[in-house]
């Protein structure tokens, strides 16, 4: 199926695809419902993430078949996804895309030039991007609307930047590029997420849409993050909003930096 039509591919066509995703494998010992898969680009299974970006992104920002298929038509041969699948529905929670795409077709790098607001931001991406060839574009990350705010939520996104973390390690990543929403910005601090904000400006979108420009130096994520643990639990009996919230990110920071609770529910094979 051809990705411009991938995004509007029928619920049939998408439970389909994910059934026969699991018939080569299920992760894990099945006491989670939430397993995760690696996308290759070129993938079959490509309908699964392009039909959840459209579900997601129609939803938060208008997006439509015809402007999100314009927007990655230069890019579909060169992305990648991560895909977290409910067994229980057998259907998608959520999804990432990724692009490899050097320095001649990162989507952030692209942005920037053709925007053209920012153009010392968009040198030091460039010089960033020139420096680390091998670095991704982490393009977007989604979860479906009905696995947002409660505990599948941290778990759906967690999956997704665990898989960021081993592609370091199995792919040689150095880092990613990235635009983000305020919101997802401040989650990603939260967490503790190795990340550098390139300048306080925001790039604005012809549509309206304002995003950060941020730079994540993937391979050090694991002391960076457990090292942000660290601080937030010295912080806890002085800040009782940071003790509340610590049994929820407690799980969710070492998940992404070490694994614990995740890893044995990811494929990163390449399907």
């Amino acid at each position: 199926m051809d990705p411009a039509q991938q995004y509007t591919a029928p619920t049939a066509d998408v439970r389909a695809a994910v059934a026969d995703l699991m018939a080569a494998g299920v992760p894990g010992d099945g006491a989670q419902p939430l397993v995760a898969y690696h996308l290759a680009p070129g993938s079959p299974f490509g309908v699964i993430a392009r039909n959840t970006e459209l579900a997601v992104f129609a939803g938060d920002f208008h997006e439509t078949q015809a402007t999100l298929s314009h927007e990655y038509a230069p890019y579909e041969d060169i992305s990648g996804f991560f895909v977290v699948i409910d067994t229980t529905t057998g259907m998608p929670a959520g999804s990432s895309r990724y692009v490899d795409g050097g320095v001649g077709l990162n989507p952030t790098l692209c942005d920037l030039e053709n925007i053209g607001t920012l153009p010392e931001v968009t040198r030091e991406m460039r010089g960033l991007l020139e420096a680390n060839p091998r670095a991704w574009d982490l393009t977007t990350m989604e979860v479906h609307r009905k696995y947002r705010g409660h505990h599948d939520s941290y778990r759906t996104t967690g999956m997704l930047a665990r898989m960021f973390v081993l592609a370091a390690e199995t792919y040689d990543v150095p880092g990613l590029s990235l635009v983000a929403s305020e919101r997802a910005y401040q989650a990603q601090i939260r967490a503790g997420f190795p990340q550098r904000l390139l300048s306080n400006e925001v790039l604005v979108y012809p549509d309206g849409i304002e995003l950060k420009v941020t730079w994540v130096d993937i391979r050090h994520a694991h002391p960076i993050m457990l090292d942000h643990l660290g601080k937030l639990r010295a912080n806890a009996a002085k800040d009782p909003a940071v003790a509340q919230a610590l049994p929820v990110l407690t799980p969710y920071i070492r998940g992404i930096a070490t694994g614990a609770g995740y890893d044995q529910y990811l494929d990163m094979t390449p399907r």
